[in-house]
């Protein structure tokens, strides 16, 4: 009886507050195990920290026009492009780097898209992967929330390994990646030191 009387108490007490990780059924179970309200609020907390996405943009920095120009850039509709070592120059100029292919490819994957790349995929995979994402909603805006454009196709510092007159590049709105000469042009984003 004691229990129940306990149980219930607790069940009314929890009736108004609510953990942004721990559903109802979850905090009934914590309290019949004998966890006190505050061990439960540390407990939701640990697991909303651990599912919480990551503030994308707060590593990310965009070049400004005046170093995108003075470091051999170009403005296309307000976006800076450049070619290999001129992006690498801008973004060591703008206090950070340029970002590795797995960077750039991790946003695809937290903005919930799927990684494009011809030679993995193949030539069946391969289109499918990019129709996918350029008919994903969610994915196009959490991409450009976060400062990214549907237009560019993003220089990464990663080289071709066989081949390294050839660096990766990302484009975000079909989620693909290849391995592009280091002459052509292609949007820089820069990435924080850490």
């Amino acid at each position: 009886m004691k229990v129940k009387l306990i149980l219930a108490l607790g069940l009314m007490a929890f009736a108004t507050v609510s953990w942004a990780e721990c559903s109802k059924s979850e905090e009934i179970k914590l309290i019949s195990e004998g966890f006190s309200k505050i061990e439960i609020s540390g407990i939701c907390d640990i697991r909303a920290k651990s599912t919480a996405k990551p503030n994308l943009k707060s590593k990310w920095i965009i070049p400004k026009k005046s170093t995108c120009l003075a470091k051999g850039g170009k403005l296309y509709d307000g976006i800076c492009g450049a070619n290999w070592q001129e992006a690498k120059n801008i973004c060591n100029a703008s206090g950070g780097r340029l970002p590795s292919l797995n960077e750039l490819t991790d946003v695809i994957k937290e903005c919930g898209g799927v990684i494009a790349n011809f030679d993995s995929d193949g030539k069946k995979v391969y289109p499918k992967k990019l129709e996918k994402n350029m008919e994903n909603s969610k994915y196009k805006s959490c991409y450009k929330q976060n400062g990214f454009s549907s237009s560019g196709v993003y220089w990464s510092s990663s080289h071709v390994v066989s081949d390294a007159k050839h660096a990766w590049s990302v484009g975000f709105m079909s989620g693909g990646i290849d391995g592009n000469s280091k002459l052509l042009g292609h949007s820089v984003r820069c990435v924080r030191h850490r």
